[in-house]
Protein backbone atom coordinates (compact mmCIF):
# COMPACT_ATOMS: atom_id res chain seq x y z
CA UNK A 1 0.00 0.00 0.00
CA UNK A 2 2.65 2.53 1.04
CA UNK A 3 4.48 2.26 -2.28
CA UNK A 4 1.29 2.89 -4.31
CA UNK A 5 0.32 5.84 -2.09
CA UNK A 6 3.75 7.45 -2.33
CA UNK A 7 4.03 7.00 -6.09
CA UNK A 8 0.58 8.47 -6.62
CA UNK A 9 0.58 11.50 -4.33
CA UNK A 10 4.13 12.53 -5.18
CA UNK A 11 3.35 12.72 -8.89
CA UNK A 12 3.67 16.34 -9.97
CA UNK A 13 0.38 16.38 -11.90
CA UNK A 14 -1.48 14.94 -8.89
CA UNK A 15 0.12 17.44 -6.50
CA UNK A 16 -0.76 20.37 -8.77
CA UNK A 17 -4.36 19.26 -9.14
CA UNK A 18 -4.96 18.67 -5.42
CA UNK A 19 -3.45 22.03 -4.46
CA UNK A 20 -5.63 23.82 -7.00
CA UNK A 21 -8.83 21.93 -6.20
CA UNK A 22 -8.42 22.41 -2.45
CA UNK A 23 -8.77 26.20 -2.74
CA UNK A 24 -11.67 27.45 -0.57
CA UNK A 25 -12.50 23.87 0.41
CA UNK A 26 -11.87 21.85 3.52
CA UNK A 27 -9.47 19.16 2.36
CA UNK A 28 -9.17 16.52 5.05
CA UNK A 29 -6.77 13.55 4.96
CA UNK A 30 -7.76 10.01 5.89
CA UNK A 31 -5.06 7.69 7.23
CA UNK A 32 -4.37 3.96 7.00
CA UNK A 33 -6.24 3.24 10.25
CA UNK A 34 -9.43 4.88 8.88
CA UNK A 35 -9.17 8.03 11.01
CA UNK A 36 -9.57 11.54 9.62
CA UNK A 37 -7.08 14.32 10.17
CA UNK A 38 -7.90 17.25 12.39
CA UNK A 39 -10.49 19.72 11.08
CA UNK A 40 -10.56 22.33 9.74
CA UNK A 41 -7.75 21.61 7.31
CA UNK A 42 -6.87 22.41 3.72
CA UNK A 43 -3.83 22.03 1.50
CA UNK A 44 -1.68 25.07 0.84
CA UNK A 45 1.75 23.87 -0.21
CA UNK A 46 3.34 20.85 -1.86
CA UNK A 47 5.14 20.19 1.42
CA UNK A 48 1.74 19.61 3.09
CA UNK A 49 1.16 16.62 0.81
CA UNK A 50 4.67 15.25 1.32
CA UNK A 51 4.30 15.42 5.10
CA UNK A 52 0.91 13.70 4.98
CA UNK A 53 2.26 10.92 2.77
CA UNK A 54 5.01 10.38 5.34
CA UNK A 55 2.29 10.21 8.01
CA UNK A 56 0.46 7.31 6.25
CA UNK A 57 -2.27 9.29 4.47
CA UNK A 58 -4.34 7.21 2.04
CA UNK A 59 -7.13 9.46 0.77
CA UNK A 60 -8.35 13.07 0.72
CA UNK A 61 -11.92 14.15 1.37
CA UNK A 62 -13.13 17.64 0.49
CA UNK A 63 -16.09 19.76 1.51
CA UNK A 64 -19.26 20.21 -0.50
CA UNK A 65 -19.23 23.83 0.67
CA UNK A 66 -16.70 26.47 -0.35
CA UNK A 67 -15.45 28.87 2.29
CA UNK A 68 -14.00 32.36 2.48
CA UNK A 69 -11.48 31.16 5.04
CA UNK A 70 -11.31 27.48 5.96
CA UNK A 71 -9.25 28.17 9.08
CA UNK A 72 -12.16 30.14 10.61
CA UNK A 73 -14.41 27.06 10.75
CA UNK A 74 -15.19 25.75 14.23
CA UNK A 75 -17.35 22.96 15.65
CA UNK A 76 -20.77 24.12 16.82
CA UNK A 77 -20.93 27.28 14.67
CA UNK A 78 -24.38 28.85 14.27
CA UNK A 79 -26.15 28.73 10.92
CA UNK A 80 -25.75 32.50 10.63
CA UNK A 81 -21.98 32.29 11.10
CA UNK A 82 -21.71 29.41 8.62
CA UNK A 83 -23.83 31.32 6.09
CA UNK A 84 -21.59 34.37 6.40
CA UNK A 85 -18.44 32.30 5.93
CA UNK A 86 -19.77 30.20 3.04
CA UNK A 87 -19.04 31.37 -0.53
CA UNK A 88 -21.27 28.72 -2.06
CA UNK A 89 -21.53 24.99 -2.54
CA UNK A 90 -21.17 22.30 -5.17
CA UNK A 91 -24.12 19.98 -5.75
CA UNK A 92 -23.01 16.34 -5.44
CA UNK A 93 -25.44 13.58 -6.36
CA UNK A 94 -24.30 10.37 -4.69
CA UNK A 95 -26.40 7.38 -5.83
CA UNK A 96 -25.26 4.56 -3.58
CA UNK A 97 -25.83 1.06 -4.93
CA UNK A 98 -23.67 -2.01 -4.53
CA UNK A 99 -23.60 -3.23 -8.15
CA UNK A 100 -21.18 -1.53 -10.55
CA UNK A 101 -23.24 -2.13 -13.73
CA UNK A 102 -26.47 -0.98 -12.11
CA UNK A 103 -24.61 2.12 -10.88
CA UNK A 104 -23.91 2.98 -14.53
CA UNK A 105 -27.62 2.71 -15.42
CA UNK A 106 -28.49 4.95 -12.47
CA UNK A 107 -25.93 7.57 -13.51
CA UNK A 108 -27.21 7.58 -17.10
CA UNK A 109 -30.74 8.14 -15.80
CA UNK A 110 -29.63 11.05 -13.62
CA UNK A 111 -27.66 12.60 -16.49
CA UNK A 112 -30.77 12.39 -18.67
CA UNK A 113 -32.69 14.29 -15.98
CA UNK A 114 -29.99 16.96 -15.72
CA UNK A 115 -29.98 17.48 -19.47
CA UNK A 116 -33.78 17.80 -19.41
CA UNK A 117 -33.22 20.79 -17.12
CA UNK A 118 -30.52 22.33 -19.31
CA UNK A 119 -27.63 21.41 -17.01
CA UNK A 120 -24.44 20.99 -19.03
CA UNK A 121 -21.77 21.81 -16.46
CA UNK A 122 -21.35 18.53 -14.64
CA UNK A 123 -18.80 15.76 -14.20
CA UNK A 124 -19.13 12.07 -13.46
CA UNK A 125 -16.62 10.85 -10.88
CA UNK A 126 -15.89 7.20 -10.18
CA UNK A 127 -15.94 6.81 -6.40
CA UNK A 128 -13.06 4.35 -6.41
CA UNK A 129 -15.42 1.69 -5.04
CA UNK A 130 -18.64 0.45 -6.65
CA UNK A 131 -20.43 3.61 -7.71
CA UNK A 132 -20.16 7.12 -9.12
CA UNK A 133 -20.78 10.70 -8.03
CA UNK A 134 -22.30 13.38 -10.27
CA UNK A 135 -20.65 16.73 -9.59
CA UNK A 136 -22.38 20.03 -10.44
CA UNK A 137 -20.03 22.90 -9.56
CA UNK A 138 -20.86 26.07 -7.68
CA UNK A 139 -20.18 27.98 -10.91
CA UNK A 140 -23.28 26.40 -12.52
CA UNK A 141 -25.56 27.22 -9.58
CA UNK A 142 -27.68 30.41 -9.59
CA UNK A 143 -26.37 32.87 -7.03
CA UNK A 144 -29.80 34.35 -6.30
CA UNK A 145 -33.34 32.97 -6.43
CA UNK A 146 -36.10 35.51 -5.86
CA UNK A 147 -33.67 37.99 -4.35
CA UNK A 148 -32.42 35.44 -1.81
CA UNK A 149 -28.82 34.23 -1.85
CA UNK A 150 -28.75 30.55 -2.77
CA UNK A 151 -25.78 29.91 -0.50
CA UNK A 152 -27.91 30.90 2.51
CA UNK A 153 -30.49 28.25 1.60
CA UNK A 154 -27.95 25.52 2.37
CA UNK A 155 -28.45 22.75 3.48
CA UNK A 156 -32.25 22.86 3.05
CA UNK A 157 -32.01 23.50 -0.71
CA UNK A 158 -29.73 20.48 -1.00
CA UNK A 159 -32.36 18.14 0.38
CA UNK A 160 -35.06 19.71 -1.79
CA UNK A 161 -32.92 19.14 -4.88
CA UNK A 162 -32.32 15.49 -3.96
CA UNK A 163 -36.00 14.83 -3.22
CA UNK A 164 -37.03 16.52 -6.47
CA UNK A 165 -34.44 14.55 -8.46
CA UNK A 166 -35.67 11.30 -6.89
CA UNK A 167 -39.22 12.09 -7.98
CA UNK A 168 -38.26 13.29 -11.45
CA UNK A 169 -35.78 10.49 -12.17
CA UNK A 170 -37.80 7.62 -10.75
CA UNK A 171 -39.37 6.31 -13.97
CA UNK A 172 -36.29 7.07 -16.06
CA UNK A 173 -33.93 5.21 -13.72
CA UNK A 174 -36.39 2.34 -13.35
CA UNK A 175 -36.67 1.92 -17.13
CA UNK A 176 -32.89 1.95 -17.55
CA UNK A 177 -32.31 -0.67 -14.85
CA UNK A 178 -35.09 -2.94 -16.15
CA UNK A 179 -33.69 -2.71 -19.68
CA UNK A 180 -30.50 -4.36 -18.35
CA UNK A 181 -31.78 -6.62 -15.55
CA UNK A 182 -35.03 -8.41 -14.81
CA UNK A 183 -36.58 -8.47 -11.33
CA UNK A 184 -35.33 -11.97 -10.53
CA UNK A 185 -31.74 -10.91 -11.31
CA UNK A 186 -32.11 -7.88 -9.06
CA UNK A 187 -33.42 -10.09 -6.25
CA UNK A 188 -30.35 -12.29 -6.59
CA UNK A 189 -27.86 -9.40 -6.76
CA UNK A 190 -29.29 -7.65 -3.69
CA UNK A 191 -30.45 -10.75 -1.81
CA UNK A 192 -34.01 -9.42 -1.64
CA UNK A 193 -37.48 -10.82 -2.28
CA UNK A 194 -39.68 -9.57 -5.12
CA UNK A 195 -42.00 -7.84 -2.65
CA UNK A 196 -39.02 -5.83 -1.38
CA UNK A 197 -38.55 -4.32 -4.85
CA UNK A 198 -42.19 -3.59 -5.70
CA UNK A 199 -44.25 -0.59 -4.63
CA UNK A 200 -47.76 0.08 -5.96
CA UNK A 201 -47.32 -2.80 -8.43
CA UNK A 202 -44.23 -1.18 -9.95
CA UNK A 203 -40.50 -1.61 -9.52
CA UNK A 204 -39.20 0.92 -7.01
CA UNK A 205 -35.60 1.77 -7.99
CA UNK A 206 -35.00 3.30 -4.56
CA UNK A 207 -35.35 -0.13 -3.00
CA UNK A 208 -31.81 -0.76 -4.28
CA UNK A 209 -30.48 2.82 -4.54
CA UNK A 210 -29.86 5.33 -1.80
CA UNK A 211 -29.46 9.01 -2.71
CA UNK A 212 -27.55 10.61 0.14
CA UNK A 213 -28.44 14.08 1.43
CA UNK A 214 -25.51 16.20 2.60
CA UNK A 215 -25.51 18.67 5.46
CA UNK A 216 -23.16 21.31 6.89
CA UNK A 217 -19.46 20.54 6.42
CA UNK A 218 -20.09 17.22 4.69
CA UNK A 219 -17.03 15.67 3.05
CA UNK A 220 -16.76 13.51 -0.05
CA UNK A 221 -13.76 11.80 -1.66
CA UNK A 222 -11.90 14.30 -3.82
CA UNK A 223 -11.24 13.98 -7.51
CA UNK A 224 -7.93 12.14 -7.98
CA UNK A 225 -7.87 10.86 -4.41
CA UNK A 226 -7.15 7.20 -3.86
CA UNK A 227 -9.93 5.05 -2.40
CA UNK A 228 -8.73 3.97 1.03
CA UNK A 229 -9.83 0.33 0.56
CA UNK A 230 -9.35 -0.41 -3.16
CA UNK A 231 -6.47 2.04 -3.83
CA UNK A 232 -8.22 2.92 -7.09
CA UNK A 233 -8.30 6.56 -8.16
CA UNK A 234 -11.50 8.60 -7.83
CA UNK A 235 -11.23 9.66 -11.43
CA UNK A 236 -13.51 11.74 -13.71
CA UNK A 237 -15.31 9.69 -16.37
CA UNK A 238 -16.51 11.21 -19.62
CA UNK A 239 -20.20 10.55 -20.33
CA UNK A 240 -19.36 8.97 -23.68
CA UNK A 241 -16.90 6.60 -21.98
CA UNK A 242 -19.20 5.49 -19.16
CA UNK A 243 -20.37 2.23 -20.77
CA UNK A 244 -16.86 0.99 -21.46
CA UNK A 245 -15.34 2.30 -18.22
CA UNK A 246 -13.80 -0.49 -16.17
CA UNK A 247 -12.47 -0.32 -12.63
CA UNK A 248 -9.00 -1.13 -13.96
CA UNK A 249 -9.12 2.23 -15.78
CA UNK A 250 -8.82 3.80 -12.32
CA UNK A 251 -5.61 2.01 -11.36
CA UNK A 252 -2.77 4.44 -10.61
CA UNK A 253 -0.61 3.27 -13.52
CA UNK A 254 -3.39 3.97 -16.05
CA UNK A 255 -4.75 7.30 -14.83
CA UNK A 256 -3.73 10.53 -16.52
CA UNK A 257 -4.65 13.65 -14.59
CA UNK A 258 -6.83 15.97 -16.64
CA UNK A 259 -7.32 19.42 -15.17
CA UNK A 260 -10.71 21.10 -15.47
CA UNK A 261 -12.18 24.51 -14.81
CA UNK A 262 -15.76 25.73 -14.78
CA UNK A 263 -16.92 29.15 -15.92
CA UNK A 264 -19.88 30.93 -14.34
CA UNK A 265 -22.61 29.44 -16.51
CA UNK A 266 -25.62 29.51 -14.18
CA UNK A 267 -26.95 26.57 -16.21
CA UNK A 268 -28.45 24.79 -13.18
CA UNK A 269 -30.91 27.67 -12.78
CA UNK A 270 -33.91 25.79 -14.19
CA UNK A 271 -33.15 22.76 -12.02
CA UNK A 272 -33.10 24.88 -8.85
CA UNK A 273 -36.26 26.81 -9.72
CA UNK A 274 -38.16 23.66 -10.72
CA UNK A 275 -37.08 21.94 -7.50
CA UNK A 276 -38.33 24.85 -5.40
CA UNK A 277 -41.62 25.00 -7.32
CA UNK A 278 -42.05 21.27 -6.74
CA UNK A 279 -41.29 21.71 -3.05
CA UNK A 280 -43.92 24.43 -2.69
CA UNK A 281 -46.55 21.99 -3.99
CA UNK A 282 -45.32 19.12 -1.80
CA UNK A 283 -44.02 20.82 1.33
CA UNK A 284 -46.62 19.19 3.58
CA UNK A 285 -44.62 15.95 3.09
CA UNK A 286 -41.47 17.68 4.33
CA UNK A 287 -42.58 19.62 7.38
CA UNK A 288 -39.04 19.44 8.79
CA UNK A 289 -37.64 21.54 5.91
CA UNK A 290 -37.87 25.24 6.73
CA UNK A 291 -37.05 27.41 3.76
CA UNK A 292 -38.49 30.61 2.31
CA UNK A 293 -37.81 30.75 -1.38
CA UNK A 294 -41.16 30.60 -3.09
CA UNK A 295 -40.75 31.27 -6.78
CA UNK A 296 -42.90 33.90 -8.38
CA UNK A 297 -45.03 32.83 -11.33
CA UNK A 298 -47.59 35.11 -12.94
CA UNK A 299 -50.61 33.06 -14.00
CA UNK A 300 -51.94 33.84 -17.49
CA UNK A 301 -55.55 32.74 -17.92
CA UNK A 302 -56.26 33.88 -21.51
CA UNK A 303 -54.33 33.03 -24.65
CA UNK A 304 -51.71 35.66 -25.41
CA UNK A 305 -51.98 36.65 -29.11
CA UNK A 306 -48.93 35.94 -31.29
CA UNK A 307 -48.33 39.66 -31.83
CA UNK A 308 -46.98 39.79 -28.26
CA UNK A 309 -44.52 36.91 -28.77
CA UNK A 310 -40.79 37.75 -28.58
CA UNK A 311 -38.58 37.44 -31.69
CA UNK A 312 -36.99 34.18 -30.49
CA UNK A 313 -40.35 32.39 -30.29
CA UNK A 314 -41.46 33.79 -33.66
CA UNK A 315 -38.21 32.55 -35.18
CA UNK A 316 -38.82 29.08 -33.77
CA UNK A 317 -42.39 29.06 -35.12
CA UNK A 318 -41.06 29.76 -38.62
CA UNK A 319 -39.30 26.38 -38.63
CA UNK A 320 -35.73 25.40 -37.82
CA UNK A 321 -32.70 23.81 -39.36
CA UNK A 322 -30.75 23.41 -36.08
CA UNK A 323 -31.77 23.33 -32.42
CA UNK A 324 -35.12 21.63 -33.05
CA UNK A 325 -35.23 19.80 -29.69
CA UNK A 326 -34.45 22.95 -27.72
CA UNK A 327 -36.95 24.78 -29.90
CA UNK A 328 -39.63 22.22 -29.04
CA UNK A 329 -38.89 22.53 -25.31
CA UNK A 330 -39.13 26.34 -25.45
CA UNK A 331 -42.23 26.32 -27.64
CA UNK A 332 -44.30 23.89 -25.55
CA UNK A 333 -43.51 25.59 -22.26
CA UNK A 334 -43.86 29.12 -23.63
CA UNK A 335 -47.30 28.37 -25.09
CA UNK A 336 -48.43 26.65 -21.91
CA UNK A 337 -47.23 29.62 -19.91
CA UNK A 338 -49.13 31.94 -22.28
CA UNK A 339 -52.50 30.34 -21.53
CA UNK A 340 -52.85 27.96 -24.48
CA UNK A 341 -54.67 24.69 -23.79
CA UNK A 342 -53.12 21.32 -24.60
CA UNK A 343 -55.15 20.75 -27.76
CA UNK A 344 -54.14 24.12 -29.22
CA UNK A 345 -50.49 23.56 -28.31
CA UNK A 346 -50.49 20.14 -30.01
CA UNK A 347 -51.92 21.70 -33.16
CA UNK A 348 -49.31 24.48 -33.18
CA UNK A 349 -46.33 22.18 -32.63
CA UNK A 350 -47.60 19.74 -35.28
CA UNK A 351 -47.74 22.58 -37.83
CA UNK A 352 -44.36 23.87 -36.60
CA UNK A 353 -42.65 20.50 -36.98
CA UNK A 354 -43.73 20.31 -40.63
CA UNK A 355 -41.94 23.63 -41.26
CA UNK A 356 -38.61 22.33 -39.92
CA UNK A 357 -36.01 21.55 -42.57
CA UNK A 358 -35.86 18.02 -41.14
CA UNK A 359 -38.94 17.36 -38.97
CA UNK A 360 -38.44 15.71 -35.61
CA UNK A 361 -39.77 12.13 -35.41
CA UNK A 362 -43.48 12.16 -34.50
CA UNK A 363 -42.79 9.73 -31.67
CA UNK A 364 -40.27 12.11 -30.09
CA UNK A 365 -42.61 15.10 -30.39
CA UNK A 366 -45.50 13.14 -28.85
CA UNK A 367 -43.38 11.83 -25.96
CA UNK A 368 -42.14 15.34 -25.13
CA UNK A 369 -45.61 16.81 -25.43
CA UNK A 370 -47.06 14.07 -23.23
CA UNK A 371 -44.54 14.79 -20.49
CA UNK A 372 -44.74 18.58 -20.54
CA UNK A 373 -48.50 18.83 -21.13
CA UNK A 374 -49.94 15.88 -19.24
CA UNK A 375 -47.51 14.85 -16.52
CA UNK A 376 -46.60 18.36 -15.45
CA UNK A 377 -49.24 20.58 -13.92
CA UNK A 378 -47.12 23.70 -14.42
CA UNK A 379 -44.87 24.61 -17.37
CA UNK A 380 -41.12 24.79 -16.94
CA UNK A 381 -39.58 28.12 -16.05
CA UNK A 382 -38.11 29.30 -19.36
CA UNK A 383 -34.32 29.74 -19.52
CA UNK A 384 -32.99 33.27 -19.03
CA UNK A 385 -32.10 35.23 -22.16
CA UNK A 386 -28.42 35.10 -21.19
CA UNK A 387 -28.40 31.32 -21.66
CA UNK A 388 -26.59 31.36 -25.02
CA UNK A 389 -26.99 27.62 -25.60
CA UNK A 390 -30.76 28.12 -25.84
CA UNK A 391 -30.92 31.34 -27.83
CA UNK A 392 -27.68 32.67 -29.37
CA UNK A 393 -26.03 29.35 -30.30
CA UNK A 394 -29.19 28.21 -32.06
CA UNK A 395 -29.71 31.60 -33.74
CA UNK A 396 -33.20 31.93 -32.20
CA UNK A 397 -32.26 35.29 -30.70
CA UNK A 398 -32.72 38.35 -32.94
CA UNK A 399 -33.43 41.16 -30.43
CA UNK A 400 -35.88 43.93 -31.25
CA UNK A 401 -36.15 47.33 -29.54
CA UNK A 402 -38.08 45.94 -26.57
CA UNK A 403 -35.39 43.30 -25.98
CA UNK A 404 -32.67 45.94 -26.11
CA UNK A 405 -34.34 48.69 -24.09
CA UNK A 406 -36.49 46.90 -21.51
CA UNK A 407 -33.99 44.67 -19.69
CA UNK A 408 -35.75 41.47 -20.76
CA UNK A 409 -34.94 38.45 -18.57
CA UNK A 410 -36.71 35.67 -20.51
CA UNK A 411 -39.37 35.23 -23.25
CA UNK A 412 -42.31 35.44 -20.82
CA UNK A 413 -40.90 38.63 -19.33
CA UNK A 414 -40.95 40.05 -22.89
CA UNK A 415 -44.68 39.31 -23.18
CA UNK A 416 -45.52 41.24 -20.01
CA UNK A 417 -43.29 44.16 -21.05
CA UNK A 418 -44.84 44.37 -24.52
CA UNK A 419 -48.41 44.23 -23.21
CA UNK A 420 -47.57 46.95 -20.69
CA UNK A 421 -45.86 48.97 -23.43
CA UNK A 422 -48.92 48.77 -25.69
CA UNK A 423 -51.26 49.81 -22.88
CA UNK A 424 -49.13 52.85 -22.06
CA UNK A 425 -49.28 53.91 -25.71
Amino acid sequence: MKKIVEEWYLRKDVVNFLLKFSKNREFVPMFEDGSFGKRPFTLQYEQDIIELVNSSVVSFHCSVERWLNVSMLRAGMSKEDLDNLRIGFDFIIDPDTKDFLIAKDVVKGIIECLKDHGVKSFLIKFSGGKSFHIFIPYEAIPKMINFKETTKMFPEIYRILIEYMKEYCRDIISARILSSFDISELCEIYNLKINDLIENNEFNPYSIINLDVFSHRHLYRSFYSLHEKTLLVSVPVDVKDLDKFDKTDASVERVKVVDFEFKDTNDAEILFIEALDWFEKNKEKFSDIKIKAKTMNKKIKKEIPEKYFPPCIKNILNGLEDGRKRGLFLLINFLKKCGYDNEKIMKIIDEWNKKNKTPLPDRYVLSQAKYYLERREEPYVLPSCNRSEYYDDTKFCTPDMICQNKNIKNPINYVFKKIKNDKSN
